[in-house]
C-alpha cells in the first residue's frame, strides 16, 4: 500500500549473511502487483531463509520475513543404476546397510522412502524410514530387478533407479558354512 505507481526494485535479502538476490527482470502488474524472474542457482541453502523486500521510486520499503527457503531435495548416497547387491536365491539374507538407497536432506529434513517403479524380489523390503533393502529370496528366477526409490521429504522428492540381481546358489563339491558363508570345495581328479 502507498507505493506510487511507477518504479520499484524488489530483492531478496538472506537472513543468515551472504549476498543479496537481485532480480532478472520485474514487470509492475498493478499498483499493488509486481512480477518478477531470479535466477534460482542464486539462492544458496547456507544462507536460508530470504526476506522479501520492495522498494519503491522514493525509497519507501516493505519486508517479508522468511518469504523464501530455497530447500534443496534429497541427494542419494549411490549414483543411478548402481546395483545394489547380488542375492542368492535361498541364501543369506541381507541385512543393515548392505543394499542401500539411503539419501541425506540438506535441510535436515525427514526422508520418507518408497519405490515408484519396478519392483523388488520377492521377500525383499524397502525401509520407509531409512532406505536400507533387507530380507531374503527364496523360489525367485535369477534375474536382475531394476526399480525407482523416492526419498521423499515434506517439500521436495529425489528420485533414483538401483538394480538388485538374484543369481542360483552355487552346487557341487563339499560344502561347510562358517559365519553366514557356505563355503564349496572341489578337488580336482588331477
Amino acid at each position: 500500500a502507498n507505493f506510487d505507481t511507477t518504479a520499484g526494485t524488489v530483492s531478496f535479502v538472506p537472513e543468515s549473511g551472504g549476498a543479496t538476490v537481485n532480480v532478472q527482470s520485474i514487470v509492475r502488474n498493478s499498483a499493488t502487483q509486481f512480477t518478477v524472474t531470479v535466477t534460482r542457482s542464486d539462492f544458496v541453502e547456507a544462507n536460508d531463509p530470504y526476506t522479501l523486500k520492495v522498494t519503491n521510486g522514493a525509497g519507501l520499503s516493505a519486508s517479508v520475513a522468511g518469504a523464501i527457503d530455497c530447500n534443496q531435495p534429497p541427494v542419494f548416497a549411490q549414483s543411478a543404476d548402481t546395483n545394489l547387491a547380488n542375492i542368492f536365491n535361498g541364501g543369506p539374507a541381507l541385512s543393515g546397510s548392505t543394499a542401500n538407497a539411503s539419501a541425506t536432506d540438506p535441510d535436515g529434513d525427514t526422508i520418507t522412502y518408497s519405490i515408484i517403479s519396478g519392483s523388488l524380489p520377492s521377500g525383499l523390503t524397502l525401509g520407509s524410514s531409512n532406505g536400507y533393502i533387507t530380507g531374503s529370496v527364496s523360489g525367485v528366477t535369477p534375474q536382475t530387478f531394476t526399480f525407482t526409490v523416492r526419498a521423499a521429504t515434506s517439500v521436495s522428492n529425489s528420485d533414483r533407479q538401483f538394480r538388485i540381481v538374484v543369481t542360483t546358489l552355487p552346487a557341487g563339491g563339499s560344502t561347510t558354512t562358517n559365519g553366514g558363508y557356505t563355503y564349496h570345495t572341489f578337488t580336482s581328479s588331477g
